[in-house]
């Protein structure tokens, strides 16, 4: 019997680390995910600043101009 306790022990083993493995590598991806999602979200941002920079500068174009108001 003392084997048999041994030897479920070491399956256990075995599949608490396979289990705890396959955990750290699901980590590992979803940390590199999330590191080139805050990337593009960073970018898009700056794309969005400078869009609205462009909006603005054309509105006050059009307010000089036209006397445009919103």
């Amino acid at each position: 019997m003392g084997r048999k306790k041994r030897g479920d022990l070491r399956s256990r083993e075995l599949s608490l680390h396979l289990r705890i493995q396959t955990k750290k590598d699901l980590i590992s991806r979803l940390l590199e995910q999330f590191a080139d999602l805050k990337e593009k979200i960073s970018e898009e941002k700056a794309n969005l600043r400078s869009m609205l920079e462009e909006h603005r500068d054309i509105r006050n174009e059009l307010k000089e101009q036209e006397g445009y108001q919103w």
